[in-house]
């Protein structure tokens, strides 16, 4: 009997979602990236049932970041692409199925804005010591030009993996970096 009852209330549940058009990404205003999500699933960037604490891998998210910044569809190749841009170099990104990692996103992401380079006091960053130093100047110009932050605790944390809903923030932001560049 409970089963039954359970079932019922999903139902019921799913269904009040449709007919009202409840935001699935509706959430208490302390997670930051139920705007975000809102605003890729609007445009199209995700899908409504992407989960934003997922990761993404490293073959995706090229394929993301060359459709949503390049908009290039079309393209069959993408690791390859990005590649041949000088987006990924040839020793970076060798498994395309491994979660992308901050630091990554921050290089790529510099590298296909054509990021000038900036002065900027990284080292109120407290894991900063400890990043990758091939990949800093690429995150301090991320940092710098409002692209990608670190997180509350006052750390970047450029190793870990990158979530979905970080890259997507990742992408806006890089989006609106072009618009603002291109009203100069």
């Amino acid at each position: 009997m409970m089963r039954i009852f359970n079932k019922f209330s999903i139902l019921v549940l799913s269904a009040m979602i449709v007919l009202n058009g409840i935001n699935v990404y509706a959430a208490s205003e302390d997670i930051w990236y139920s705007d975000v999500m809102e605003t890729a699933n609007k445009i199209g960037i995700i899908n409504a049932d992407e989960q934003p604490e997922e990761t993404i891998s490293n073959a995706d998210f090229i394929k993301l970041a060359v459709n949503f910044i390049e908009d290039k569809n079309d393209i069959v190749l993408y690791m390859e692409y990005a590649r041949q841009q000088g987006y990924v170099l040839i020793t970076e990104m060798t498994d395309e199925t491994k979660p992308v990692t901050r630091q990554s996103v921050a290089k790529v992401v510099s590298r296909m804005l054509k990021l000038p380079d900036t002065d900027i006091d990284m080292t109120n960053v407290a894991d900063w010591d400890t990043t990758c130093p091939k990949c800093k100047e690429d995150i301090g110009k991320c940092y710098a030009y409002g692209i990608m932050s670190g997180y509350e605790d006052n750390t970047f944390r450029g190793r870990y993996p990158a979530t979905k809903a970080e890259v997507i923030a990742t992408m806006l932001n890089a989006k609106a970096y072009l618009n603002i560049a291109e009203e100069k």
